[in-house]
């Protein structure tokens, strides 16, 4: 490994960001290559590299040290890319304090990378599949961005409608169908002289929407989806569109006005040009991406065994029910086929548990789950194509990942860090005894439900019950929510706060009484409050894991400066201030 390291620096010239890659392997194996062979050798070899590395060094003297930590640098190319990130994340305005705190985090996280013992979290198995993940985001974020939004253009002609578009106001009325079955049911209607306002009574369960023939006012370009307004601009007055297809479902639109400023200018299009291109390119992005991945993948050439996704799915189930031993299934049976391509189903088993854990608690269901195994082979083929461009070994793509997995190290790291620091009894208990609204049961109500999609149903069931009839009967046999439905429409005891906006309500209504009817979005319930049970204090050995870890999350950055500085206190670190304070940065140029 050294003899190549030698050769290629022999043979190369290093750019600032190659070279500290370098330097850092070169670091590496002093600590643990020379510890464990002692070999002659091995450090004559060592000491080329050290010499080969300080002329490129000299090569690059435009790039001085900013920070020397142990055998690590920070180079001001670093420093300045850094801190120019968190000028615009942050918004401040440049300064030598700002300049030392980034710098400060900078050391911190080569101090814990390169100078602490980082076992457990190379052993962790979640950070391992959250990296390779992370790698794999990056490649292929880099291949969207080069093989679909740099492609993205926008026409003189597309400008010029656009100009056209931001200077209209328009007013539309439109029918909503979830489906694209019903759309068409509805458009059938239309033809055959069905008007708007009788079926916008039958469409809508929003009451302004039914009354007013789905009326949705004057309306600017850019206040609507694009799906929608690129149909409504682009109608005359009275005309009546096909069903269109939107993020939310089918809708069929008809214009009812436009209003257009009066004078527009070759002089005013020219100023805002650059602008409305910009958010031409922004419009364009998610039909460009899924047109891409359409022409990549023919989603309905994909092939899934039934009987291997059942089986796939029960030790997901198991581990969704909290198992910890999850059987493997060993198995050549091909599970899914794509073209050429084929998966056993101990390879599927496989790539779905080295997903990160937030991404798999979302197969939740055997649809979910034949919807990531497509999204399996999709990313397969992307990759494929990122490596046949050789987009995996870009330099941007390194840095990128570079910067992703640092932040994902020091996530872990912290939290490592955080949860091994001991906290005495007493501290613990003295936050318990001064928080005690953080320690106490939630307030609790049990509520019993009707939940119906139309008005005049709503106000006859409450008729109903004023009249005595049973409240769980009607519930049985007219609310939608059938999981209440099915229990008489009661919901059982529930923190007060889950109830959202009807939480006031419900804590001011006597027992028993009948609430509502009261409109939530397009449902229509019908309420009672059966009982309510007052909040009462936690006993301090049921609340102290909870406050342990709220006394932790209050001292997170004394504890990790404490164990940071112990660190500083065993490595030498030199700071260059000069170099600091010379870096030109966007802001100071």
């Amino acid at each position: 490994m050294i003899n190549n390291l030698v050769f290629f620096l022999v043979n190369n010239t290093l750019t600032p960001i190659k070279l500290s890659i370098f330097q850092k392997i070169l670091g590496y194996l002093k600590r643990k290559i020379v510890r464990t062979f002692h070999s002659n050798n091995a450090l004559i070899l060592l000491n080329s590299l050290s010499i080969l590395l300080l002329l490129q060094a000299c090569q690059n003297n435009n790039d001085p040290d900013i920070a020397i930590v142990g055998e690590d640098n920070i180079r001001q190319s670093d420093f300045i890319e850094r801190y120019e990130d968190y000028i615009i994340q942050t918004g401040i305005k440049d300064n030598i304090i700002s300049r030392k705190e980034v710098l400060n985090s900078m050391i911190t996280e080569l101090l814990l990378k390169n100078y602490d013992n980082n076992d457990i979290i190379d052993n962790n198995n979640e950070y391992q599949k959250e990296l390779a993940w992370t790698q794999n985001q990056t490649i292929l974020g880099y291949l969207k961005d080069r093989e679909i939004y740099a492609k993205i253009d926008a026409s003189d002609k597309e400008l010029r409608e656009a100009f056209l578009r931001s200077n209209q106001k328009i007013a539309a009325r439109h029918l909503f169908a979830p489906t694209e079955e019903e759309i068409n049911n509805i458009a059938e209607l239309l033809k055959i002289g069905v008007d708007f306002n009788t079926l916008a009574k039958q469409t809508f369960t929003d009451s302004t929407l039914r009354e007013n023939g789905g009326y949705l006012g004057y309306f600017s370009w850019g206040d609507m989806e694009p799906e929608f307004e690129d149909v409504a601009f682009s109608m005359k007055v009275g005309e009546i569109s096909e069903p269109i297809k939107t993020k939310h479902g089918f809708s069929i639109i008809k214009l009812e006005d436009r209003v257009s400023h009066p004078l527009l200018t070759e002089n005013e299009f020219q100023q805002k040009k650059s602008k409305l291109s910009q958010i031409l390119r922004i419009r364009k992005k998610r039909p460009s991406e899924k047109e891409y991945v359409n022409k990549v993948v023919q989603f309905d050439e994909i092939t899934l065994n039934d009987k291997s996704i059942n089986k796939i799915w029960e030790s997901i189930e198991l581990k969704i029910n909290g198992e910890k031993e999850i059987p493997i299934i060993f198995s050549d049976t091909i599970a899914v086929k794509y073209k050429e391509k084929e998966y056993s189903e101990n390879e599927i088993q496989k790539r779905i548990y080295r997903i990160p854990e937030f991404h798999f608690r979302k197969i939740n269901s055997k649809k979910n789950l034949e919807t990531v195994i497509k999204g399996i082979v999709l990313q397969d083929q992307l990759l494929e194509i990122a490596d046949e461009k050789n987009y995996d070994s870009n330099e941007l793509v390194e840095k990128t990942f570079q910067k992703a997995s640092t932040n994902l190290f020091m996530k872990y790291k912290i939290s490592e860090i955080i949860d091994n620091y001991n906290i005495e009894d007493s501290v613990v208990f003295d936050f318990y005894k001064n928080h005690p609204d953080f320690f106490s049961t939630h307030e609790q109500i049990n509520v019993q439900e009707i939940l119906v999609n139309d008005l005049e149903l709503a106000e006859k069931l409450v008729k109903k019950l004023k009249n005595g009839e049973d409240f769980g009967k009607l519930a049985r046999n007219f609310s939608i929510r059938k999981i209440t439905a099915e229990n008489d429409g009661k919901i059982g005891l529930t923190p007060i706060q889950k109830f959202g906006n009807l939480k006031n309500i419900f804590k001011q209504s006597a027992l028993n009484k009948v609430i509502g009817p009261i409109q939530i979005e397009e449902i229509y319930g019908i309420f009672k409050v059966l009982e309510k049970k007052e909040s009462e204090p936690v006993e301090f050995e049921k609340a102290k894991e909870t406050a342990l870890l709220a006394v932790k999350f209050k001292l997170k950055n004394e504890i990790l400066a404490s164990y940071v500085e112990k660190l500083k206190a065993k490595i030498n670190i030199d700071i260059n201030l000069k170099n600091l304070g010379s870096a030109k940065v966007f802001q100071t140029i």
